[in-house]
């Protein structure tokens, strides 16, 4: 913790520390380490001459190709990539299609007014709640304003060159199809769009971390604690909120699936740089420059993993705070795995849980693990059961 001094100045070690915060400065600071010491395979003849003692070397077969050292370097155990889809039902066209890193899923439990949390509530049902797609109120379509002009055009003008320039168009808001001639005395739709935005993991984590949000503000603009107990699986499985998986589901349709749009797109790639607010990597030599990674096509394929992979979990740790929000406690369990001795190749049959107080260890069981009111829940993606 000492060391994040040199990366977070402000970070007081000798104060409460949120634990959330804390985990996210380490990450923050152990990815501005590793970007600080990223250098590309390869790069401009100008580049390496203008470094002092530079040799320039036969290239190796053997060597990790940009891309396999990119993901070394950027896509750490923490790292998923989240998917934001802008999808239209009243067409079946995708708008639009997002990818951003995470390190932490944060997640809204169901509270009431008084501010504890609803009987029943489970990560599973937050999982749900997080990914729902929302309707956008009040949204004009690019693409069904475009059907209805071409079909303006196809009444009105007959013109095959405005017809088909209309049909062409990808320009989004840039789009100037509303100025032609033939187009300014079109009525405005009579209604909108049935645009709906949803989340969905592209990427799932090595290490699935999941931030359980307890501090709330009330009917005061008071900044209190949720309490009581979120339920949380020893397994959990993330295959139906992964982007080959997830179909969009609406609160208000009760969960009903709706028919998935068409997969067609007029944005598909996101340099990294942008994603990942990485502004020195605009001057790093232009071996990288030239031809740089995206978080779309990373999660495009997958990661390193195929697309029949299950996106299992099992639970590593738990964190549980006590106290009120600013203050308080906090302790850890920890999962143990068997460890295997000389004596007995096999080692033991049961994982053991272990419960962190500041100094003080203790054993405990998988039920006092099960019924902690968890702040921050850990899990570990499991790869054979």
């Amino acid at each position: 913790m000492h060391a994040m001094n040199d990366y977070i100045p402000d970070f007081n070690l000798t104060s409460q520390q949120d634990a959330e915060e804390a985990l996210s400065h380490l990450l923050s600071s152990l990815r501005e380490e590793l970007s600080d010491s990223y250098v590309p395979g390869c790069s401009s003849f100008a580049d390496v001459t203008a470094l002092p003692d530079y040799r320039v070397l036969g290239l190796k077969k053997s060597r990790q190709s940009e891309r396999e050292r990119w993901r070394q370097f950027f896509i750490g155990p923490f790292n998923g990539i989240l998917c934001s889809s802008l999808t239209c039902h009243s067409c079946s066209f995708q708008i639009s299609l997002d990818f951003q890193l995470f390190q932490t899923l944060h997640l809204l439990p169901v509270a009431d007014s008084d501010g504890n949390i609803v009987g029943q509530c489970s990560v599973v049902e937050c999982l749900e709640r997080f990914l729902v797609a929302e309707q956008l109120e009040n949204y004009c379509c690019f693409r069904c304003w475009h059907i209805a002009a071409i079909k303006y055009a196809s009444k009105m003008c007959e013109d095959q060159i405005i017809i088909e320039k209309l049909k062409l168009c990808r320009e989004l808001d840039s789009c100037n199809c509303k100025n032609m001639s033939c187009l300014r005395e079109m009525p405005c739709p009579n209604r909108f769009s049935r645009t709906f935005k949803q989340y969905s993991v592209a990427h799932s984590p090595q290490i699935l971390c999941i931030h359980l949000q307890r501090a709330s503000v009330n009917a005061f603009g008071e900044i209190v604690k949720l309490q009581g107990h979120i339920s949380f699986p020893l397994i959990l499985d993330m295959s139906p909120f992964t982007k080959t998986q997830v179909g969009t589901k609406t609160r208000g349709e009760g969960g009903k699936q709706i028919c998935p749009a068409k997969q067609q797109s007029a944005q598909q790639h996101f340099p990294l740089p942008n994603a990942l607010n990485l502004q020195h990597v605009k001057e790093m030599p232009n071996g990288i420059g030239r031809k740089p990674e995206t978080l779309s096509s990373y999660a495009k394929d997958g990661g390193e993993s195929s697309e029949e992979e299950k996106h299992i979990y099992s639970l590593v740790s738990v964190v549980e705070h006590f106290g009120r929000v600013g203050s308080g406690h906090y302790i850890v369990y920890r999962r143990v795995a068997p460890s295997i001795s000389r004596d007995n190749h096999a080692g033991s049959s049961r994982e053991q849980w272990y419960c962190i107080s500041d100094s003080q260890v203790d054993v405990v069981s998988q039920k006092e693990v099960l019924d902690a009111e968890a702040s921050l829940l850990f899990y570990e993606k499991v790869y054979a059961l």
